[in-house]
């Protein structure tokens, strides 16, 4: 975990070795981890953490995590840590590693108003676009795609899901894109191995989940969406966030 409560302080604090703290869910004493390897981060004397929904930290999930405000970062609500929590309650899971069906369920009942970030850096190559030559990354655009192997527990999903790092790296016609995308995705049909995905700038996803983008929506003429109009498309009702 990135934070922990300092003992003779009572503040958040990030990993800092001689420094003694406590988890903010057990009360624990943790133990400090900063080596030259792994991202520094605090961690149980027991080397199994309270939160059961717990994944390692990875720089990922740390370079997400540092989009939004220390205030808004690990949240503990009863037994768990929300990745994010925004001001406007809105929690946001980033997920590194595969997840069963049950822990999707389990945690979307619980977060109630909440939506998945996926690192998509070890399956990108598992997807296909079609006319992707008409895309442009500096704006917000949609592709169709085909998702070979895909992973089946994200049908157990009733929540957004956003993929990070589909097109790092990703050339197409010679082309280099940009990494500074994150994919909105959207099946047409189940299982979810073909549908359209809405690539949009990391910028306007922190924007949307914080409430800051506005709700007028929908140039029909243009294949261009904002995250409104995919609001709209996706029929979630993203006020009570119902079933």
């Amino acid at each position: 975990m990135k934070y922990a409560k300092c003992i003779d302080t009572g503040e958040r604090i990030e990993a800092l070795k001689n420094t003694d703290a406590i988890c903010e869910i057990c009360t624990e004493k943790l133990i400090a981890k900063c080596g030259e390897i792994m991202v520094h981060h605090w961690s149980h004397a027991s080397s199994s953490d309270c939160d059961s929904w717990y994944e390692p930290e990875t720089v990922w999930h740390r370079e997400m995590k540092n989009y939004f405000p220390k205030q808004n970062q690990e949240i503990t609500m009863q037994n768990h840590r929300a990745d994010v929590k925004t001001d406007t309650g809105v929690v946001v899971e980033f997920q590194n590693s595969s997840i069963s069906t049950e822990e999707i369920k389990e945690r979307e009942a619980f977060y109630g108003r909440m939506v998945w970030l996926i690192n998509g850096d070890e399956f990108k190559n598992n997807f296909c676009y079609v006319n992707l030559s008409q895309a442009k990354i500096e704006r917000s655009f949609c592709v169709d795609y085909q998702w070979q192997h895909f992973r089946k527990s994200w049908l157990a999903s009733n929540r957004p899901i956003f993929i990070d790092n589909l097109l790092n790296g990703f050339y197409y016609n010679e082309e280099l894109f940009e990494d500074d995308s994150i994919a909105y995705i959207k099946p047409t049909m189940r299982p979810m191995h073909n549908g359209w995905l809405c690539f949009i700038k990391k910028r306007t996803f922190i924007d949307f989940v914080n409430g800051n983008l506005s709700v007028d929506f929908l140039n029909s003429t243009s294949n261009y969406l904002t995250l409104p109009d995919i609001k709209k498309l996706d029929a979630v009702n993203w006020g009570e966030y119902g079933n």
